[in-house]
């Protein structure tokens, strides 16, 4: 994300009260001391490797031929120091490949022969490469995220997961997608309206997130920094999720209007904001989203571009002292990110 680790895989004696091997994240900002800011929690004993793709640290456990993946933006337990992480998904082997065989055209028929994975011979580079010495092949490690949809069951965790990685556009608009077909199930099984009003709760929760992502970036004078995340913005959810879903023929033309209207009315809190930030009210854009309780989502960047833009010294002050004690609260660290 931007930022500068050491990470430090750190082993505990096999007793009694042993919680297995951690891996220790070291920030080193660009002034100031180096700090301890995240452990990640492996909960077993052994030999590692570690990656890093994606901004996600992966760690590989050579015993049980198995990866393990954190992700340091999602939120852990935070012990007054340090943020604790467990790993994000269940514990999964990586894609098995298959070598090709060598040889005349002749025998070129044979099946590939499969490789040998978390082998003792394997080598890992950072960030993502993993070198077979005994096979001499070379890989570069990738996460695929469309199997992390059925992998991660907490649709808001996996929400906040998917959008911060890389070419997560259309993925994120396929959970959209399933999102509605799951309401639309519900209203054919005939549950109940608090089962309705439910699903479009959580469903609503998850535009505000993902139209958010694109609406920060609407405006011209408060572009943020190129990040590496998608952009999803209301074009791209009319094309891939709500047209598609308006021209079912078999969908309920009365749910068909429900979901619209979730939509739309999903879009107004951040219009709202947007139309205070113009006009440099930024305290009270700032009293509006805390209202509907948006403010751990919103960025920084804007309200301080806003308020640096007002030429009001002690607004600036106020908004910065808010993020501040913000970050402090979520991250346990008052620092910016970059981008934020």
């Amino acid at each position: 994300y931007g930022q500068l680790y050491v990470l430090y895989l750190r082993h505990h004696s096999r007793t009694s009260n042993s919680t297995g091997a951690e891996v220790v994240l070291y920030h080193l900002p660009r002034e100031g001391s180096c700090k301890k800011t995240h452990i990640l929690k492996l909960n077993r004993t052994g030999k590692f490797a570690l990656n890093v793709v994606d901004n996600l640290v992966v760690v590989h456990h050579q015993d049980t031929e198995t990866s393990v993946i954190f992700d340091i933006k999602l939120r852990g337990e935070f012990d007054g120091s340090t943020t604790i992480h467990q790993f994000v998904l269940p514990p999964h082997s990586i894609q098995p490949y298959q070598i090709p065989v060598a040889g005349p055209a002749s025998v070129t028929s044979q099946a590939p022969v499969p490789c040998k994975l978390y082998s003792s011979s394997w080598i890992v580079f950072q960030p993502d490469i993993i070198i077979s010495a005994s096979e001499g092949y070379l890989w570069s490690l990738q996460v695929k995220l469309e199997p992390v949809v059925n992998l991660l069951l907490d649709k808001g965790k996996l929400m906040d997961f998917l959008l911060q990685r890389k070419e997560c556009k259309m993925v994120i608009l396929s959970v959209c997608s399933q999102i509605i077909l799951e309401v639309e199930r519900s209203v054919q099984l005939r549950l109940t309206r608090t089962v309705l009003q439910h699903y479009s709760f959580k469903k609503k929760a998850f535009f505000f997130q993902v139209v958010e992502a694109g609406l920060s970036r609407s405006n011209p004078l408060l572009k943020r920094p190129v990040r590496t995340q998608a952009v999803i913005d209301q074009s791209d959810m009319y094309t891939h999720v709500l047209s598609v879903f308006t021209e079912k023929k078999e969908a309920p033309h009365k749910f068909t209007i429900a979901v619209l209207m979730e939509y739309i009315r999903s879009l107004n809190p951040y219009k709202s904001m947007e139309v205070l930030l113009s006009k440099h009210q930024v305290l009270a854009a700032l009293r509006f989203i805390r209202g509907i309780g948006g403010h751990d989502s919103i960025s920084a960047r804007k309200f301080l571009d806003a308020a640096k833009q007002a030429e009001d010294d002690m607004l600036f002050y106020t908004i910065f002292r808010f993020f501040e004690q913000r970050n402090q609260r979520l991250r346990g660290n008052p620092n910016f990110t970059p981008g934020k």
